[in-house]
């Protein structure tokens, strides 16, 4: 007898069902886009917050504070690539910790105006040690007083990046004269003598280093602030940028003639001038620098000026160098006045440079060194002291002899 298959019953339960097919849901073509943008703007928020944190944490900034704002940026009062600048808020504690401002407390202070560049300025030493050679200087002095000393030491960092002669000396007779200095410390050579790698006609004015773009505000340019440009992210991607993009030294080796040498050496003049008719003693500084070529492109590797311009051979560039610090030592021969040759005590310790003229802690300490020797050795300056000695007993004893 033939078998016959059965008949499939149908199963209708759930678990027999086929699971519905699900529906392909399509974005819409912005979405992806929208995506993408959202992703950078987040990425970017990070970005931002952690440039400013690290900027309130590392250097003291305001976490909100504004790029676009900043000194380089936009002309302020304390602006150094003014010629014309306006007074600094208080000299008294710039560029010094709160434990180096001297406070006179009855003492006779004797008052040390620094003047120069970034080299007087010392940002490099005053980051990694908190010193600069003008703090130097007033330590060492005051030890060589004593605590005893009726008469206390305070110096007076007036030096600013890129500042030359001229600037010093519009500077001189704005400012520093209202602080009543005793002695004016002039250190300053290589950024006047840059002055000549720059084309263009020689003038008093070093205008044609000084109109361009590298150091004149926006104001002078027709660079505006844009949105942007108040990003700390976006403003160091756009620095870091413009520092590739100018990255090179183009170099010659035509000759050079210094052609603004005796303007160099005029302003030198100007400045003893100025100082000794109101009766301020003057101390002249012969800079240093290091005869290296990974030292000099440290330094000058990454200007933006870099295309405008054609640099001598490090040899030519030396001999430049002791040329304008030779005109130092004239200028203070023809004074009487002391002349102190940090080049001569530096050279060959290039361990002590960060570039080819900007020093460690280390070198601020020996720049400071050698400058409080030799006002040390200074008759005047010991005359000095000894004047400053005789109006503190002078004013001990009127105090003693008021009544009670």
């Amino acid at each position: 007898m033939a078998t016959t298959d059965p008949i499939p019953v149908p199963d209708h339960s759930p678990a027999a069902r086929p699971a519905p097919r699900l529906r392909r849901r399509f974005a819409p073509p912005w979405s992806k886009g929208l995506l993408l943008v959202g992703s950078l703007l987040l990425t970017f928020l990070g970005l931002e917050i952690g440039f400013r944190t690290y900027d309130s944490l590392a250097h003291g900034f305001p976490f909100l504070w504004d790029p676009a704002l900043s000194s380089k940026k936009q002309t302020q009062l304390c602006n150094p690539f003014l010629l014309f600048r306006g007074s600094y808020k208080d000299y008294r504690v710039r560029a010094k910790k709160p434990e180096q401002v001297i406070e006179p407390a009855g003492r006779q202070v004797l008052r040390i105006v620094c003047l120069g560049g970034s080299t007087t300025q010392d940002m490099t030493a005053f980051v990694e040690e908190g010193i600069t050679y003008p703090t130097e200087l007033q330590r060492l002095l005051n030890q060589r007083l004593g605590t005893a000393s009726e008469v206390v030491v305070e110096t007076i960092n007036a030096g600013f990046a890129a500042h030359s002669t001229l600037h010093m000396l519009i500077l001189l007779e704005t400012e520093l004269l209202d602080l009543r200095p005793d002695v004016l410390i002039v250190y300053e050579n290589i950024n006047d003598l840059m002055v000549n790698y720059f084309p263009g006609p020689t003038t008093p004015a070093y205008a044609n280093k000084f109109l361009h773009a590298y150091y004149l505000p926006p104001e002078l340019t027709v660079e505006r602030a844009t949105f942007l440009d108040h990003s700390r992210f976006y403003t160091w991607t756009r620095d870091r940028l413009r520092t590739v993009a100018g990255k090179g030294i183009r170099y010659t080796d035509d000759p050079i003639e210094l052609r603004h040498a005796e303007i160099y050496r005029r302003n030198l003049q100007l400045i003893v001038t100025v100082a000794e008719a109101h009766g301020i003693q003057v101390v002249l500084g012969q800079q240093a620098m290091a005869e290296d070529q990974q030292l000099f492109e440290n330094h000058f590797g990454c200007k933006s000026f870099n295309p405008d311009i054609a640099y001598p051979r490090l040899g030519a560039l030396a001999r430049h160098f002791d040329h304008y610090n030779g005109i130092v030592g004239e200028v203070a021969a023809a004074n009487g006045i002391p002349c102190v040759n940090v080049r001569e005590r530096l050279r060959g310790r290039h361990e002590l440079f960060v570039d080819v003229v900007h020093l460690h802690a280390a070198g601020a300490r020996e720049v400071g060194d050698a400058f409080a020797n030799a006002l040390w050795q200074d008759v005047r300056f010991q005359e000095l002291l000894a004047a400053k000695r005789r109006e503190a007993g002078a004013t001990r004893n009127t105090v003693a002899s008021e009544p009670d």
